[in-house]
């Protein structure tokens, strides 16, 4: 299991996330995370269901915990 740190490239204003909000994601995968564990990340950190449109990968800047 590898910890991956997410970071909102811009406002998801519509979301409610902020430029530079960073999310923790524990993910199984070599590359990048899944939705579904993106997905969660969001829900545990408590934001609304429409911030589930921004579940994909490619929406956050990746960076690899050590």
């Amino acid at each position: 299991m590898r910890t991956l740190l997410l970071k909102a490239p811009r406002d998801f204003i519509d979301a409610g996330i902020p430029k530079g909000y960073m999310l923790q994601v524990i993910t199984a995968s070599t590359g990048t995370p899944s939705p579904a564990e993106v997905r969660e990340a969001l829900r545990r950190a408590g934001f609304p269901k429409q911030a589930e449109r921004y579940e994909s990968a490619g929406n956050w800047i990746i960076k690899e915990l050590k």
